[in-house]
């Protein structure tokens, strides 16, 4: 990959990117199981996230001089993406694989696009992936701690483009039976819509986390807005307990399903969601179950 000075090209430089980012040692990650993403749309993968990361660093070295924060603020995201690689790569990715990597970015350059606009072109599938996966917010979360004055602002969330229009997240729709599935970007939600008009949706995101929800036309309104929210969703809470170990909700000693006298969802007539009265979520004739914990989902 290369930054170029009007018509003169000169390398950007995994000697640039390697030294620069030296500067930012960040801590080691875990090594996950090996991922392949690579059908997919906006895949992370080994090569998307060394080419963010040298995207990134071409992006802050182009205005080191002119602009300290645009500087900064990319330098962020290189570092960031960096992470990321070796996180993939169970390890530091080597020079020869930055090198091939700039090299590949390189056999992209259109000559007739100045620079700028070239490489800011470039980063849009950076600012997509950023939102959608959760390691780009993983390495964040090691990173930031470390070096605030490098991530103060949320340097490392901003636009990977540089500018303040951000690019549509990618979105899919599909039926099936009674079910409908919407997806955009890292929300997907599967809705069921019974024969009586209650519809339930179960919510889901790539950081694992989430919602399922039931709105029925007869089911008693709810006002979060009450000082009485925590009684009214009381009577809901009726007949649950909590597994000490576990911390998940069950059905209270001496409780059965057919004899539950309180809201939740069952799966196999296991409790996999119960009402928050702390999270304000449910309202009016929709009910919130079980946000934030996905797994009993599963």
């Amino acid at each position: 990959m290369g930054y170029r000075t009007g018509n003169k090209a000169g390398p950007l430089g995994l000697t640039m990117l390697a030294a620069a980012l030296a500067a930012v040692p960040y801590p080691a990650m875990a090594a996950g199981p090996a991922r392949d993403d690579s059908r997919y749309q906006y895949a992370l993968t080994l090569d998307a996230a060394m080419d963010c990361a040298l995207i990134q660093q071409t992006l802050s070295t182009m205005k080191k001089d002119s602009d300290p924060e645009w500087y900064r603020r990319h330098f962020a995201m290189a570092a960031t993406w960096q992470a990321v690689a070796e996180q993939l790569n169970g390890g530091a990715p080597s020079d020869e694989a930055y090198a091939a990597r700039a090299n590949t970015l390189n056999a992209r350059h259109d000559p007739a696009l100045d620079d700028l606009t070239e490489i800011t072109g470039w980063a849009q599938p950076c600012e997509v992936m950023r939102q959608i996966h959760e390691e780009y917010y993983s390495a964040l979360d090691a990173l930031e701690p470390q070096y605030p004055d490098l991530f103060a602002d949320n340097s490392g969330k901003k636009n990977q483009t540089g500018t303040d229009v951000y690019p549509d997240l990618p979105r899919k729709t599909l039926t099936f039976g009674d079910w409908a599935f919407a997806a955009s970007g890292n929300q997907c939600r599967l809705t069921h819509t019974f024969a009586d008009g209650a519809v339930l949706t179960l919510g889901f995101t790539n950081f694992f986390d989430g919602e399922l929800t039931f709105a029925w036309k007869r089911l008693p309104k709810l006002d979060p807005e009450r000082d009485d929210y925590a009684a009214q969703i009381a009577p809901h809470l009726k007949g649950t307990a909590s597994d000490e170990e576990t911390f998940a909700t069950i059905l209270a000693n001496g409780v059965t399903y057919e004899s539950f006298p309180g809201t939740a969802i069952f799966v196999d007539h296991r409790i996999v969601g119960t009402m928050n009265p702390n999270s304000g979520r449910s309202s009016g004739q929709s009910y919130a179950f079980g946000e934030a914990i996905q797994h009993p989902y599963y």
